[in-house]
């Protein structure tokens, strides 16, 4: 039989040596209370559901997590545009006081000693950056996917098609009497590699490609390993939507890490470093430190500048933008801006403290002219014009936030954050934020 709380993490958990069987289950529990001092008032966001986990043979290895969150306090929910967080799946908005929406992951995987094949739904986060991933990151709601990895000696590769949602609708099939239409939204899909390298202990290289395609079936040439992702795309007239990232990490000395990304979106050499439509590039730079003694390494500290230049992640074509549902599969800010985010971390367990600031300079699209500042603005042709990085609406945003978190029992965590956030042509404001989590 199995025990609660058996191996000091999971709340149940079961193993068996003769039938080489494991299995574990975890609640997922917890409340937030958001209070803030604009229109919005006091929000609430209730989460319930589990997470399952099972193994055999340390060779198949399934996973399920679902969740149902309620948010309720800024309604009438009617809109996208009233959720606390744009970052989720379907959800129900039909004008109420209160609004509902759930997000599952699971995960079937095959695994031997030098390779991995797996199937699920997920979200992917690639890259060193800690505020944000410029080519994949694990903002946006999980999408289905498959997935191969292998690893050899000092070399990783990671190959990952997904099958992301579109809000762009493709066809309407019918419309009942009460002139609801029956919709097809527009096929949209993901195909990524990574190969990852380590010549020594303490360095790692990576480059890394993705392109998102849609408005037609799957392509074989997207669906096969090791195929360079730029000639495929060029091969297809150009029309799906590139990125080539190039990152890496390194530690020169015991409890430092720099590390840096480059991203390149539907690369025109010519161009590549101009401030057009067709010259499209972001990148990020940063350190990570801690001081390797006794009560000094209880701290670490992160500073981190990323610069996004006009039209990154935008396309020609709307439903290639890089996004799933409305989130952005890539840095989750908008481009045309820069960023500066510092955050100092303390851990005394059960207590974890972290204070930190962020300041965005952001260049934004007006009401006649599309200088680059939003991936969902649709960069036709016409817009290949010189637009200097920031050009547009100027705005600023900073904030200054601190955090705490106690854990009370293994997983189940007291939360607690104030942010003091600071935007251009807006009063200054502050967010409370209050509640338990339990596996979240």
């Amino acid at each position: 039989m199995g025990k609660l709380f058996q191996d000091g993490y999971d709340f149940y958990s079961y193993g068996d040596t003769y039938s080489k069987f494991a299995f574990s289950f975890q609640p997922v529990y917890g409340l937030k209370v958001i209070e803030t001092d604009d229109e919005r008032g006091k929000i609430s966001q209730f989460t319930g559901g589990f997470r399952v986990e099972a193994g055999y043979d340390a060779r198949l290895y399934g996973m399920v997590d679902f969740r149902d969150i309620t948010e309720a306090g800024n309604g009438p929910y009617s809109s996208r545009a009233t959720l606390y967080e744009d970052n989720v799946p379907n959800a129900e908005l039909k004008g109420e006081a209160g609004t509902s929406y759930d997000i599952s992951e699971s995960i079937l995987q095959y695994y031997g000693k030098n390779l991995a094949i797996s199937a699920g739904r997920g979200r992917h986060k690639w890259g060193p950056g800690y505020f944000g991933g410029l080519l994949l990151n694990s903002y946006a709601p999980p999408f289905d996917y498959a997935r191969f990895d292998a690893n050899f000696s000092r070399v990783n590769y990671t190959f990952l098609h997904g099958f992301l949602e579109s809000i762009t609708p493709a066809d309407t099939l019918y419309t009942n009497p009460d002139g609801r239409p029956r919709t097809i939204n527009a096929q949209k899909f993901l195909s990524a590699q990574r190969i990852e390298v380590s010549p020594r202990n303490n360095v790692l290289v990576a480059f890394s490609q993705a392109v998102v395609y849609g408005d037609r079936g799957l392509q074989l040439g997207y669906l096969t390993p090791l195929n360079f992702l730029y000639s495929v795309q060029h091969s297809n007239d150009d029309k799906d939507n590139l990125m080539l990232s190039f990152d890496g990490k390194w530690r020169p000395t015991s409890g430092l890490k720099l590390y840096g990304e480059l991203l390149l979106d539907d690369v025109l050499v010519s161009d590549l470093f101009q401030g057009t439509g067709n010259s499209k590039n972001a990148y990020t730079v940063g350190v990570h430190g801690i001081v390797p003694k006794p009560f000094w390494e209880k701290f670490d500290a992160r500073v981190e500048y990323t610069k996004i230049r006009p039209f990154v992640y935008s396309h020609f074509f709307e439903v290639n933008t890089y996004s799933h549902w409305t989130s952005p599969l890539g840095y989750t800010r908008e481009p045309n801006s820069e960023f500066i985010n510092l955050r100092l971390g303390a851990s005394f367990y059960p207590l974890y403290l972290s204070v930190g600031y962020e300041r965005q300079n952001h260049g934004a699209n007006t009401e006649t002219e599309n200088v680059g500042g939003s991936i969902y603005e649709t960069n036709y042709e016409g817009n290949n014009e010189n637009f200097p990085f920031l050009a547009g609406r100027f705005e600023h945003t900073d904030k200054i936030n601190f955090s705490a978190r106690y854990e009370v029992l293994p997983n189940l965590n007291l939360l607690f954050e104030i942010v003091a956030i600071s935007k251009s042509r807006v009063p200054d404001r502050t967010e409370w934020k209050a509640g338990f989590g339990w596996n979240l």
